[in-house]
């Protein structure tokens, strides 16, 4: 069957209309649209250049850091690369130095979205999104493995509530029960002979799940904690709390998992319908169950993405529900290509820049 404008619109416009209350996985990709500098490959330029002043004369962390930078050499995947790290005392260096370069951009994008001098690319999607969930299930929940905080930034300027996990005033504790009670209001009823009750009800929100940690979280005295004061320039006796490429292995993860990962896993079995934003498909803490989903139980799911890759080819070739909209480059303009392994071929639309999330919401998303 061939894949129209038409027909892909339809399909595009009725995932949401019958998908109210998709899981949204954000991906890197909408950071790096706002600056590059957020991607994995100015992190792979930051620590070539930092970490061997930090491991200087240190024979063990010599040798292992040498043998990243072969693998980087054969095959410039930093995730892989990272896998020859053997001592948590060099993946604790990593961790700093990551830390570091993305709060230095948190910081500087913070001011410009604050001040409205740039608008974060995902925020109309998500305030139409939130509008609209449904009176019975009054929570999104979304899902990313980025460091940074622009996303908050963005939902706190649009004024959309959102939870993470974490309660209390500036020092805040993991807690998800109580956290859900920070988005509740109590409605007061007047009944019969003027006793009067209250009922509470969640506000529409965003449920925020960091699986690769956050800028403001931190391993300190033995608990995970939320600090914001802390997150530019946190003091020397905690550690940020980031799952970097090649932390996967070391024992101090486990310490992370119920902070982390678990609500995610919980939110996700609940879910049969996916919304992927400038996501690689290249983390197995998102994907081992998510992939499963979209492959044996053809949930339904859409990729918005600027860059395809191999995975994601893959991944449409093994799901019957699964869109990709992605950019499609001729003669220097970027046009969009549309895929579902229902239709013959590719759609093509040269004068339509979909990939664009902004340009997404615009066009199939609508006020």
């Amino acid at each position: 069957m061939e894949l129209t404008q038409a027909i892909a619109y339809k399909e595009i416009t009725s995932f949401f209309q019958k998908n109210p209350t998709p899981l949204v996985v954000l991906g890197t990709g909408i950071s790096c649209s706002i600056d590059g500098r957020f991607g994995m490959s100015n992190l792979k330029d930051e620590l070539i250049e930092k970490v061997p002043s930090s491991i200087k004369g240190k024979i063990q962390l010599e040798k292992e850091w040498t043998d990243v930078i072969k693998a980087l050499i054969a095959n410039n995947d930093l995730e892989n690369a990272m896998n020859n790290v053997k001592t948590e005392e060099l993946i604790n260096i990593v961790v700093k130095i990551a830390g570091n370069l993305i709060a230095s951009l948190d910081e500087e994008f913070c001011k410009k979205i604050y001040s409205g001098e740039i608008e974060w690319p995902c925020s109309i999607l998500f305030k139409r999104l939130v509008d609209r969930l449904p009176e019975s299930d009054r929570a999104l929940n979304v899902v990313t493995p980025n460091y940074d905080m622009l996303a908050e930034y963005a939902f706190e300027k649009i004024k959309i509530p959102y939870i993470n996990g974490f309660w209390g005033n500036i020092y805040k504790r993991f807690n998800w029960e109580q956290s859900n009670r920070l988005i509740r209001l109590s409605k007061e009823n007047i009944l019969k002979r003027g006793k009067i009750t209250h009922v509470w009800n969640d506000l529409k929100h965003i449920n925020l799940h960091k699986v690769h940690g956050s800028l403001n979280t931190f391993w300190f005295n033995d608990e995970v904690i939320e600090n914001n004061l802390w997150s530019w320039d946190p003091p020397e006796n905690c550690e940020r709390v980031l799952v970097t490429p090649g932390i996967s292995k070391f024992e101090k993860l486990s310490h992370f998992r119920k902070e982390l990962i678990l609500q995610f896993d919980k939110i996700l079995e609940t879910k049969d319908s996916f919304l992927f934003i400038g996501y690689g498909f290249n983390d197995t803490h998102i994907e081992c169950y998510i992939r499963p989903k979209l492959k044996t139980q053809k949930c339904n799911g859409i990729i918005v993405t600027r860059d395809d890759n191999v995975r994601i080819q893959k991944l449409l070739k093994e799901s019957d529900n699964l869109w990709l909209i992605c950019m499609e480059e001729v003669s220097g303009k970027s046009g969009t290509r549309i895929f579902n392994k229902q239709y013959d071929d590719w759609l093509y639309l040269h004068d339509k820049q979909l990939w664009n999330i902004q340009e997404f919401t615009k066009e199939l998303i609508g006020d």
